[in-house]
């Protein structure tokens, strides 16, 4: 086993190389949500366009509506999982954005997890007041751990981002098939759109 120093050397080095994977999946989910657009951009112009092609076959014409519908629900689920991958939940402490969500459809409800008023420029008098916010916060920067030192607060930090590093990476699979299911039912409309009509009128 490591000592100590080696130890809290690796958790370093992994809480940085956590961060940096954080960092890539939410560059992968902004990526994400401008392909899903241009997607939609997709799916709407080639409907207008070859809906009117098949719209009086009727079995072909509820197929595409069909597929149609199905692409649309997989970008939509896609758009969910890539905005719920993004949410800043338990990011520097495993509770800490979790305010901001315990409303997560009526929004406007959630309020500031932190009073900001404990951390604003105060006399040189109220020192000891702000010394007892901050230590206050630090107390509860893991609900499950008592920090006491800076290597426990360098444990702490690799589980908290090896906790968000999870649910990201949860979230933006799912996200990533739906895209792709998006993607191949917006070929086979395409497809439909093009091959369809000429195949029954032979």
């Amino acid at each position: 086993m490591p000592d100590d120093e080696a130890r809290l050397e690796i958790a370093t080095k992994e809480g940085d190389d956590t961060f940096e994977s954080i960092t890539d999946l939410d560059n992968l989910n902004d990526t994400a949500l401008v392909g899903v657009t241009f997607l939609l951009t997709a799916l709407v112009t080639w409907t207008a366009f070859a809906y009117s092609r098949v719209v009086e076959i009727q079995w072909l014409a509820y197929t595409y509506v069909t597929l149609t519908v199905g692409c649309l629900v997989a970008a939509i689920g896609c758009v969910y999982f890539l905005t719920t991958a993004l949410s800043p939940r338990g990011f520097y402490g495993e509770r800490v954005g979790e305010s901001f969500f315990t409303h997560r459809w009526l929004v406007w409800r959630n309020g500031d997890p932190l009073n900001v008023s404990n951390f604003e420029r105060i006399a040189e008098s109220e020192g000891v007041e702000l010394e007892s916010s901050v230590d206050d916060w630090i107390d509860g920067y893991d609900p499950n751990c008592t920090i006491d030192s800076y290597e426990d607060f360098v444990y702490s930090r690799l589980l908290n981002y090896k906790y968000v590093a999870r649910i990201k990476a949860h979230n933006t699979a799912y996200a990533m098939a739906l895209f792709r299911i998006a993607i191949v039912l917006l070929g086979l409309l395409v497809v439909l759109g093009l091959l369809g009509p000429m195949a029954v009128g032979a």
